[in-house]
């Protein structure tokens, strides 16, 4: 296959786009980080013990006075990556949406995360799930391994996501695939580091934005190129992915079931949503423990994106 930089590339427009949106974000961190150094000028002498105390949460969680919406759109982005958005819809084009139908069936584990886990995590006051490990079991040391473990988790993790979008945009610009992690890898650092929880809850939100305008406008564009949404459903009919996703079979050998599907998503959305540290963090960040169950049920929005992912594919 010839390459594709030669056929496909990026205009100056799309240049300067991609670079102002990585400026933007870096930019949203030095703000918060500058009102952070004005804060602190403007605090008194005999206020600044309590000003401290504050710092770590006000770093952390936002001072715990985070708006639902943003928060919902950062965790939407948070586990929404480059290999989701690349690899969902391939999966669907190759084997039918019977992996899809998982998030029809998945808010139940929505639901389990605002009952059960998050009035625990509001009540402790923690801001780690690692601090209730300890508390619960009495075990510094488990704290440690866990902590450690999500580390090295969380370390091939975003070495995958960074890596996969990077080779897709190497594909159609004239820079090295190294150059691309740089970029992203610095300014999400950058970022993070200097306006903490804020910075990164609101640049997820623009983030979200961007995501689910980029989808709709292709879900568009390609259902007009396709003939309309009626032939749409005839390729997808005649292809066979319609008759795919009606798959009851209990055989575990197989690639997909409704079944497996349906358990495998509810179980993999637990983990991510019920308690993971990326999570609490953010549900924590809340001014209320009902405002941490409002959002759980508010995530449900979610499947909206899956879906046009699913059509996408």
């Amino acid at each position: 296959m010839e390459n594709v930089a030669s056929t496909y590339s990026l205009t100056l427009l799309d240049y300067i786009v991609f670079g102002g949106f990585l400026c933007i974000s870096v930019g949203v961190g030095i703000y918060y980080a500058l009102l952070d150094i004005i804060r602190k000028h403007l605090v008194r002498p005999e206020q600044s013990s309590t000003e401290q105390k504050c710092k770590t949460e006000e770093y952390l969680l936002g001072g715990r006075q985070m708006p639902i919406v943003p928060v919902a759109l950062s965790l939407l982005t948070t586990f929404l990556s480059g290999i989701t958005l690349l690899g969902t819809p391939a999966e669907i084009f190759k084997r039918g949406g019977l992996w899809a139908l998982g998030y029809f069936v998945a808010p139940l584990a929505f639901i389990i995360t605002g009952f059960i886990f998050i009035p625990i995590f509001f009540e402790l006051k923690t801001t780690s799930v690692y601090e209730y490990l300890e508390l619960r079991f009495h075990s510094a040391m488990l704290r440690r391994l866990c902590a450690g473990a999500f580390v090295v988790n969380t370390l091939v993790y975003l070495g995958a996501v960074t890596y996969a979008p990077a080779v897709a945009l190497n594909g159609i610009t004239n820079l090295e695939v190294w150059i691309l992690i740089l970029l992203v890898g610095v300014s999400s650092t950058l970022y993070t580091t200097l306006g903490g929880l804020k910075a990164v809850v609101w640049t997820d939100t623009l983030q979200a934005g961007v995501m689910y305008a980029g989808i709709g406008f292709i879900v568009i564009k390609g259902t007009i190129d396709c003939g309309g949404v009626g032939r749409v459903f005839e390729v997808v009919e005649a292809s066979g992915r319609i008759e795919n996703t009606m798959r009851f079979d209990l055989n575990p050998a197989q690639y997909h079931s409704v079944w497996v599907a349906c358990l495998s998503t509810t179980a993999d959305w637990m983990a991510l949503y019920g308690f993971n540290q990326m999570s609490i963090q953010r549900y924590c960040s809340l001014p209320s423990v009902k405002d941490g169950k409002f959002l759980a049920n508010l995530r449900e929005g979610r499947l909206t994106l899956f879906q046009l992912k699913k059509w996408f594919g």
